[in-house]
């Protein structure tokens, strides 16, 4: 086998393989692609914010800072802030938009 290859534990990908991902977009987490999903908002949170911890590289302090601000002040976060786990289809007559406080759970220590 040639050509360029991720590698993840014990399984190879063909790097051409992942970056089609990004041509053809789609997703198992929101509604539509370009959604907003609550759990991918707090993990990222959660991890930036760690990685500034251990690091102390300023960057990672801000890009946590701009995660926590855009999920707190979205306009679709509900007053309790526990959100739905599509947060940009909250409003959405055509789904069932469940809460997702595990979100909220994995995101909270990185406030």
């Amino acid at each position: 086998m040639s050509g360029p290859w991720l590698r993840e534990s014990s399984i190879r990908v063909p790097l051409s393989a992942i970056l089609s991902l990004f041509r053809l977009p789609h997703t198992w987490n929101a509604t539509d692609p370009t959604d907003t999903w609550a759990r991918g908002q707090a993990w990222g949170l959660y991890a930036y914010t760690m990685v500034y911890r251990f690091t102390r590289d300023e960057k990672f302090l801000q890009q946590a800072q701009n995660i926590a601000s855009f999920y707190l002040n979205h306009p679709n976060l509900p007053e309790d802030k526990i959100p739905y786990f599509d947060i940009d289809a909250a409003n959405d007559p055509d789904i069932e938009n469940y809460r997702d406080s595990s979100a909220e759970s994995a995101g909270s220590p990185g406030v």
